[in-house]
């Protein structure tokens, strides 16, 4: 495999666990001397060479199994590039030369690129592992190849013990929403960033409990990509009611799709941010964690 950015070189020193020929390319002279001796201490057989990744692409007479790519989001026009077109080195302008010297090709990503507008720019896109870690999505990572028959995305959260989702992104499925049951689902940051809410009520049969808030509900406990709650009573949300009830009480307050901000109904109720009342219009669900 070829890293073509390849920095101080820690992605390349993880990839040459896995490849027996990898080779780093790194533009600043500097930063690749740092890198090389880093494969020294490692005891690394890795290549190392200062210079254009793209270029040393184009002067190759080699075909890798993976090219790995990890554009500069710090350009000489954006402080934080989002878009695919921003980056350096561009990828959308060299996709052709990519995947002509690579059998695979893996683009690193910012988490804030929107899926739907990657998949267009990109075209060649047969998967995508959408990477968080305790709940933080950190980067998306896209696997081009030259023949593509499906896209499947993988919902990744690292650093605890929930399950990964994985889908066919060209799948269907339906959503059912459902007044509250027994138990309140939050899913993990990774599936937010999928928005495959329809596969993940097929998968661990639950229900959306509104159209427009991202939770879910359902009457058995499962082995859910997120947060699970016990919902222990549903009532409307009448602030003096709910003060009366839960003043001192050494709950945490949590919103969602609600109109005012957290923090003022935990202040209105003298919350001590221990057990959990969510908030949710149209309802308030208060939960036991």
């Amino acid at each position: 495999m070829i890293d073509l950015t390849g920095g101080f070189g820690i992605d390349t020193s993880a990839f040459a666990k896995a490849y027996t020929n990898t080779t780093h390319i790194e533009l600043n002279k500097d930063l690749q001397r740092l890198a090389k001796q880093l494969f020294t201490a490692q005891e690394l057989t890795t290549k190392s060479y200062a210079g254009d990744g793209l270029q040393y692409l184009i002067e190759s007479t080699s075909i890798y199994d993976l090219i790995y790519i990890d554009p500069s989001r710090k350009t000489d026009t954006k402080s934080k590039a989002i878009q695919l077109e921003d980056y350096e080195p561009n990828v959308i302008k060299n996709l052709d030369l990519l995947l002509s010297k690579g059998k695979k090709v893996m683009i690193k990503t910012s988490p804030m690129l929107d899926i739907t507008a990657g998949l267009r720019q990109l075209k060649n896109v047969c998967a995508i592992h959408i990477v968080a870690v305790k709940n933080d999505v950190k980067e998306l990572l896209w696997i081009l190849e030259k023949d593509v028959n499906e896209v499947i995305i993988h919902c990744v959260n690292l650093e605890n013990q929930q399950p990964d989702l994985v889908l066919n992104h060209g799948d269907t499925a339906s959503i059912e929403l459902s007044e509250p049951l027994d138990y309140l689902y939050e899913p993990n940051a990774a599936i937010m960033k999928s928005q495959a809410f329809g596969h993940l009520c097929e998968k661990y049969g639950v229900s959306k409990i509104d159209q427009d808030a991202h939770l879910f509900t359902g009457k058995k406990s499962t082995d859910f990509p997120g947060r699970t709650f016990i919902i222990e009573e549903v009532k409307a949300y009448k602030p003096k009611d709910i003060k009366r009830t839960y003043a001192k009480s050494h709950r945490a307050v949590v919103t969602r799709n609600f109109a005012k901000a957290c923090t003022n109904y935990a202040q209105n109720i003298n919350s001590k941010n221990t057990r959990p009342i969510i908030f949710s219009l149209p309802v308030l669900w208060e939960n036991l964690l």
